[in-house]
């Protein structure tokens, strides 16, 4: 989840994101290949 607190002339809120430890990228978030709480890491 990404707080965006303050944008120039855009909207304000949250954005759902995944985060590629490998790569060190974020992506965006898709609700139908999410893990299932099984298989989460945390």
């Amino acid at each position: 989840e990404v707080i965006v607190a303050k944008q120039r002339h855009g909207p304000i809120g949250k954005v759902e994101m995944t985060f590629n430890e490998y790569l060190t990228r974020f992506g965006d978030y898709d609700r139908t290949h999410s893990q299932t709480s099984d298989d989460a890491p945390f």
